[in-house]
């Protein structure tokens, strides 16, 4: 067995389309050899397998933002049960990564990481909608937003990747070709290679040591954001009571905005605050419930139960909220998550077939996500970075006040489709 080691993801998304990248097959790393392809390619025909040539991204639809919603809620929800502290997850960012995974995959596999990543939907509209979600993430207006994509080869190995493959994820997911040892150096050069993708906000994601001779590939998806509040800084009203989830109260940075858009069920009640250029928001969750912690709240919500909140937008002339100023780091192993949800051939020796990628055992050891958010009265910067590693082998007349000052549930959200870039929980700031 070899290892497909890691898959690396920081992320976000917006609203474009990107094709045709081109192919940077010999953009190598400390002047390692190109990549050892096989270009013959044997055909699969008695299980299932994506076409790599027929995926054309101006065929996602809709339908698979839905299915993908129901994903990224479900993966939130799991996060948010297993911890009591601050959290937040880039679905997107997970995304990306395992569906570039996931064009090289066939059979049970490439079925079993469809339907965790897009229930219901073929693979083939799970590639479209991929692909097509990844090139929409690099054209923000009025933001700096950016995804990039790489896979990272083990250049001690004289087994090869398919030629068809690589051509499929340089093209289209605009992926770097990178050949190095599986090492410290190794480490090195990809840990430069997020941080320098996420402007420095996640500066390593391979733990030093964690690269193992044996490491088949690392695939890496990185996705930073960067972007100042519509209509200026906001006011900061300083020293004000937070109540922890833990029972204790902290004195925080509070700011005050004037939005208009009131988001309310009977679950929670929030608003959006436009960014510059309005194709993203920063949304907030208030339970409705005092009673209960924001990682509680999280860990019950449902996908129809966020787009119900998500579609009760209404306008409000008279709005006041008070948010806390805040910043958070978190980590976490996303693979328990992903067998739980059911993606359990991927990570299994004996049943993980990789046959659109290489003609190697490989199988998905561990997914880990790293995330990095500051919001304060400028804006927000968010990134995450996502290492999967794979062992080889109504109007109201009253104003509206919103105060954050207990747990509460927030995301970045394409203010399209509302789709979630990053969602996480403010819980404690002590």
């Amino acid at each position: 067995m070899k290892d497909l080691k890691r898959i690396l993801a920081a992320g976000l998304s917006t609203a474009l389309l990107i094709t045709g990248c081109s192919y940077p097959a010999q953009e190598t790393v400390d002047n390692v050899a190109p990549p050892k392809v096989i270009t013959e390619h044997p055909a699969i025909t008695d299980r299932a397998v994506v076409d790599l040539k027929s995926i054309d991204p101006q065929n996602a639809d809709a339908s698979t933002g839905d299915a993908y919603l129901e994903f990224a809620i479900g993966l939130y929800a799991r996060e948010a049960s297993r911890t009591d502290e601050n959290l937040m997850i880039s679905p997107a960012s997970v995304l990306l990564a395992l569906s570039m995974t996931a064009a090289g995959t066939a059979g049970d596999t490439l079925t079993q990481m469809t339907d965790v990543l897009a229930p219901g939907e073929t693979p083939e509209a799970l590639q479209a909608f991929a692909v097509d979600y990844n090139g929409r993430i690099n054209e923000g207006s009025g933001i700096e937003l950016h995804s990039a994509n790489s896979i990272w080869l083990n250049g001690q190995y004289a087994e090869g990747v398919y030629q068809d493959y690589l051509d499929y994820i340089t093209d289209d997911y605009c992926a770097k070709v990178g050949v190095i040892s599986m090492d410290s150096a190794g480490e090195a050069e990809i840990n430069g290679w997020v941080n320098d993708r996420t402007n420095g906000m996640i500066p390593s994601v391979i733990q030093p040591g964690s690269l193992q001779s044996s490491d088949y590939a690392i695939l890496v998806n990185a996705i930073a954001f960067d972007a100042v509040w519509s209509g200026g800084p906001l006011d900061v009203i300083g020293g004000q009571p937070f109540n922890n989830a833990n029972g204790s109260i902290s004195n925080v940075d509070f700011m005050s905005a004037e939005p208009h858009d009131l988001l309310s069920t009977d679950l929670a009640t929030g608003c959006k605050i436009y960014y510059e250029g309005a194709q993203y928001a920063f949304i907030v969750m208030l339970p409705t419930d005092e009673t209960i912690d924001a990682n509680t709240f999280a860990s019950q919500l449902t996908a129809q139960e966020y787009l119900d909140f998500w579609y009760s937008s209404s306008y409000q002339e008279e709005m006041y909220l008070l948010c806390p100023e805040f910043s958070c780091d978190f980590s976490t192993s996303l693979k328990s998550d992903l067998i739980d949800m059911g993606m359990t051939a991927p990570f299994s020796f004996d049943e993980a077939d990789f046959a659109n990628m290489t003609d190697v055992q490989i199988s998905i050891g561990e997914v880990i996500q790293v995330t990095h958010i500051d919001v304060d009265h400028n804006g927000t910067r968010a990134s995450a970075a996502t290492a999967v590693e794979a062992t080889a082998a109504g109007v109201v007349e009253e104003p509206i006040y919103i105060t954050l000052d207990r747990p509460f549930v927030y995301a970045i959200v394409d203010t399209q489709t509302g789709l979630p870039l990053f969602i996480g929980t403010v819980n404690n700031f002590s």
